[in-house]
């Protein structure tokens, strides 16, 4: 079984479609494939699915819509939720200091990042996925295997 950290950009794709869908639809509908989400994501996929209200991509109802089926997809156990320690707060912080001041990685990127490396660390995730450029290629640096589903 391997198991796959979807951050936002990515899991966004199976529910809105873009570049990438199709990755991302075949990753989660593989059984044999463990997908997890962190806590963080879930708040995120709120505010991914309003900003696409506020731009008219989607309507008020398609937001609930959405909202409702990522809720349920999270209760069907399609994904697992990740839990936010401290210790990944910290891990933040420290990848902030090595990494932001050369490169695109912003706050709520670094948690996702840290997240993966503790998953990694504990020997609970093989592969991160995002669709985020600057942060494939940090997470690349940091020795975490990526894939972009609008690219693999």
């Amino acid at each position: 079984m391997s198991a796959y950290l979807f951050d936002s950009s990515a899991i966004a794709k199976r529910y809105c479609q873009e570049v990438g869908t199709d990755r991302v639809e075949s990753l989660v509908a593989d059984s044999a494939n463990l997908c997890l989400v962190s806590r963080l994501t879930v708040v995120e996929m709120h505010s991914v699915f309003a900003t696409k209200v506020r731009r008219q991509e989607i309507t008020q109802p398609d937001f609930d819509l959405l909202r409702h089926r990522f809720l349920a997809d999270g209760k069907l156990r399609l994904f697992r939720v990740v839990a936010i320690s401290p210790a990944i707060f910290h891990q933040a912080v420290l990848l902030l200091r090595t990494h932001a001041v050369t490169n695109s990685l912003r706050t709520l990127d670094s948690l996702q990042l840290a997240v993966a490396l503790q998953l990694k660390q504990l020997d609970r995730m093989d592969h991160f996925v995002t669709a985020d450029k600057a942060l494939a290629e940090i997470a690349a640096r940091e020795g975490l295997s990526v894939i972009d589903p609008a690219t693999n």
